[in-house]
């Protein structure tokens, strides 16, 4: 979470913490019924892509 993000960054690493407030354990599992979870994915794929290719945001 936050708190672990800032403890990466405190040291001198790279990380962004994205929160899925209101999402439970696991909602990753529902992205094929739940346009939410579907969304979250998406985000995620997409940063992951990203970061193939070098680029880190911000």
């Amino acid at each position: 979470g936050p708190a672990y993000c800032d403890k990466i960054t405190a040291a001198g690493g790279k990380a962004i913490c994205h929160t899925e407030t209101g999402l439970i354990h696991g909602y990753l599992r529902a992205r094929h019924s739940v346009d939410r979870a579907r969304h979250s994915f998406t985000r995620i794929v997409e940063a992951i892509d990203a970061l193939g290719h070098g680029d880190w945001p911000g």
